[in-house]
């Protein structure tokens, strides 16, 4: 089985670009911010480059994608 990282990118992979996503990241005080953005193609780009294989933000370990979800 492959890390977090690479599961949320091959589902992305899945649906290609038409995709919308909402995430729920893990706030360094314990809360969950969620995200909605309708260009999950620019965030999945952010992603990739931002956070590590388990989904932690490489800058701020303490902040980390804990669920998301894809939509059309």
């Amino acid at each position: 089985m492959g890390t977090a990282k690479e599961g949320l990118l091959s589902s992305y992979d899945y649906l290609l670009e038409t995709a919308k996503i909402c995430l729920a990241i893990k706030m360094p005080d314990g809360s969950t911010e969620l995200i909605i953005n309708q260009n999950a193609k620019s965030k999945i780009d952010y992603i990739r480059n931002a956070y590590d294989d388990d989904l932690k933000l490489k800058n701020n370990s303490e902040i980390q994608i804990v669920s998301y979800m894809f939509y059309e």
